[in-house]
């Protein structure tokens, strides 16, 4: 086998290219494009993919919430996690419910009801 030059080499190469690109110079620019959208595209899908969970969008977290007992709209750091009312509301209710009287609960000095015939005696 004959020792084949540099250039001999790239003349075989480019007829081997042309010929796999239906003869013509359009048909390897637009393999060249082909091999470059390709990678751009699914460079573009896995950052895509990255941004989801699941398949399903992440949503952004809220900057703000509004408050279910005084309905202003607040920071979220003014709420206690997985709580719809504000650290403030919720302290002023338990404020109120800890001045609130007690309940008044049965008489516990009444005497006891007399047992019921056919129930039995302990």
């Amino acid at each position: 086998m004959a020792v084949l030059d540099l250039e001999q080499l790239v003349d075989l190469k480019v007829r081997d290219q042309l010929t796999a690109a239906n003869g013509t110079v359009e048909g390897l620019i637009r393999q060249a494009l082909d091999r470059q959208l390709t990678q751009m595209i699914g460079e573009l899908v896995e950052a895509e993919l990255e941004t989801r969970a699941n398949g399903k969008q992440v949503p952004a977290t809220p900057a703000t919430k509004v408050c279910k007992t005084c309905r202003r709209d607040l920071p979220v750091t003014a709420f206690e996690k997985h709580r719809g009312t504000c650290r403030e509301c919720r302290r002023d209710q338990a404020r109120s419910r800890d001045r609130r009287p007690a309940a008044s609960g049965p008489d516990l000095t009444a005497e006891k009801e007399p047992p019921r015939p056919g129930d039995q005696a302990s």
